[in-house]
């Protein structure tokens, strides 16, 4: 079986980003593969909230430990791989998200990504987060 990775995972165009105030993030990932006409042919986006212990590096220990994602996209036929928007429940504001991205290539072949994270800033929630000293 060729090698295939799933390389530079970002939100909002930026790696691990903190204090995004967007409701519908961009996620984007690059595949790689040595083999010759290797494409993405469909693709699948878990977020959850940031585990305090260790994240799980697959999808499969996450759903064996009941994590409840935020927004899993299911399998989606498509070969875009920039700025697919978050489309799960409302994100909360000043909270750590974790998120991977399980690909699929021509032959059918499922390659998942390691967990990223990102963390939301106030997301519009006005002056009632600020406090002065």
């Amino acid at each position: 079986m060729d090698h295939i990775q799933i390389l530079n995972l970002k939100t909002e165009y930026q790696k691990n980003p903190c204090g995004i105030d967007i409701k519908n993030p961009a996620f984007s990932w690059q595949m790689k593969s040595e083999r010759y006409g290797a494409a993405q042919c469909a693709y699948r986006v878990l977020v959850w909230e940031w585990l305090e212990e260790k994240n799980p590096v697959k999808a499969a220990e996450l759903e064996s430990k009941t994590i409840s994602f935020v927004w899993d996209s299911e399998k989606v036929k498509s070969t875009q791989s920039v700025a697919v928007c978050y489309q799960g429940e409302e994100l909360l504001p000043r909270k750590r998200y974790s998120w991977c991205v399980i690909v699929w290539d021509e032959q059918g072949e499922a390659v998942e990504s390691e967990w990223n994270w990102f963390e939301t800033g106030l997301m519009g929630t006005g002056k009632n987060n600020w406090n002065g000293a």
